[in-house]
């Protein structure tokens, strides 16, 4: 199992990891929700964060700032959008 700290190195994962993401999702929320910009800038966690624990790509989605904050735990929120077929 992965894991990470403050450290730099392990921040420069974390970039590496959320730039992925916002590619990977063509940095369109996935969360779109009410309130929604459409344009991602974070990166939301669909299962909790657990410290030190790197999360696979699958557990993370692009969202807007709003939709990040807004959406809370992951039972309280909209159901994730599926990706067009060619994105994946």
């Amino acid at each position: 199992m992965s894991t990470w700290n403050n450290s730099p190195a392990s921040m420069a994962q974390w970039r590496k990891q959320r730039m992925r993401i916002l590619i990977r999702d063509n940095y369109v929320c996935q969360i779109q929700g009410p309130g929604c910009t459409g344009e991602a800038t974070c990166v939301d966690h669909l299962v909790p964060r657990r410290p030190g624990v790197i999360p696979h790509d699958s557990q993370l989605q692009a969202s807007c700032e709003h939709c990040n904050i807004c959406a809370g735990a992951p039972e309280k929120r909209n159901p994730k959008v599926e990706r067009p077929t060619w994105l994946k």
